[in-house]
């Protein structure tokens, strides 16, 4: 089941640039020892408890769970020999090949039961919960307000996009509540607390205080902290660890996120090097540092705040204006959205012509 995604086989190894885990915490694949994996039921009503997960396994030798993975892997290859143990991972693989396919299918189908358990607040999070009989009703995501567009961020809220077809809208009652250290708020109580600390952040960035750092995954994540941590702290800077879907879109399963967000600051890396006088790479530069990093969706939540201030950092280090990257309402953000979906495809030509406009009015047309 390791390898079902061809990952891990024979051996567990660190991945390129992968930096110690701090205290020497056992850590593999987006997986930290100590994890706990929660219940699961089936729809034939099958129940799997929930597990912590423990990685002694990842040492040499004989541990508290047996023998070591290597081992275990060895063993199997003796036994099994190395194409029925190719044959057993193609089994799994397929599976889940079909169940996502399924999966996907209902969507496209509009199966709303589906689409609902996703975005289902109780479900994502324990310390989330729905508003009672008088609960507020959030703002229209496309509000012009200047409340709406920091409560939805970048990506719109939900309701925003349609899903095969069928318009998700949001539900009568559909603020959410989180838990923080200023107590129970809903996410519109949350909102301004969040906004005071993306300008705390952005006026930072403008001083300097992060031009000595990587860009890469691990100043995306800091830049999060810093924003959500001392309000939330179980959010603030840790890679989301639960599957999601943002509208059409499926981002890439959380126990690829890791690996994902060392990818996309490998690339943006290359990125700036290639750019010289041609400015076609370099507005593709911009839509590809937005759009990948809001198609892989990392965190949990405030995914659009951190994106923000970290489009501010890349900007200052290219040596280009500041911009307010929020569309306004109507026109222009639909055409973002749809910019967004293209470059869930990869293709950044939509939101590269969104920087020209950009760069040259200092706001989206």
């Amino acid at each position: 089941i390791a390898a079902h995604h061809g990952k891990v086989r024979m051996s567990l190894r660190a991945l390129p640039e992968e930096r110690e885990a701090p205290e020497g915490r056992l850590f593999a694949r987006g997986i930290w020892d100590g994890d706990t994996l929660p219940r699961v039921t089936f729809n034939d009503g099958e129940a799997v408890p929930a597990r912590t997960l423990h990685l002694d396994l990842m040492k040499l030798g004989e541990g508290s769970q047996g023998p070591s993975w290597t081992t275990r892997t060895g063993r199997l290859l003796n036994t099994l020999g190395p194409f029925q143990l190719a044959w057993c991972e193609a089994l799994v693989r397929v599976a889940d090949w079909r169940a996502s396919r399924a999966e996907q299918q209902a969507l496209a189908n509009g199966a709303s039961a589906v689409h609902a358990s996703h975005h289902d607040p109780e479900r994502e999070h324990p310390s989330l919960a729905p508003a009672g009989p008088g609960g507020e009703t959030p703002p229209d995501a496309c509000s012009d307000s200047a409340e709406s567009r920091e409560q939805h961020g970048l990506r719109g809220g939900a309701g925003a996009d349609r899903v095969g077809g069928a318009s998700t809208t949001q539900p009568e009652h559909a603020t959410r509540y989180l838990e923080t250290r200023l107590g129970v708020l809903s996410y519109r109580e949350l909102a301004p607390h969040l906004a005071d600390r993306v300008v705390e952040t952005e006026k930072a960035i403008a001083e300097g205080a992060y031009d000595a750092e990587s860009l890469d995954e691990h100043l995306i994540a800091l830049l999060h902290r810093r924003i959500v941590g001392d309000l939330v702290p179980a959010l603030g800077g840790q890679w989301r660890r639960k599957d999601v879907v943002v509208g059409m879109h499926a981002p890439p399963n959380w126990v690829e996120v890791p690996v994902a967000m060392r990818e996309y600051a490998r690339d943006l890396d290359a990125r700036p090097r290639a750019i010289g006088d041609d400015e076609s790479r370099l507005l593709e530069t911009l839509a590809f540092a937005e759009g990948r990093l809001l198609s892989i969706h990392p965190f949990e939540d405030f995914n659009g705040r951190v994106t923000r201030d970290f489009l501010a950092l890349l900007l200052r280090r290219l040596d280009l204006p500041a911009v307010d990257p929020t569309p306004a309402a109507g026109e222009a953000t639909q055409r973002y959205r749809a910019a967004l979906r293209a470059a869930d495809r990869y293709d950044w030509a939509p939101l590269s012509g969104i920087w020209r406009e950009r760069l040259s009015t200092g706001s989206d047309a």
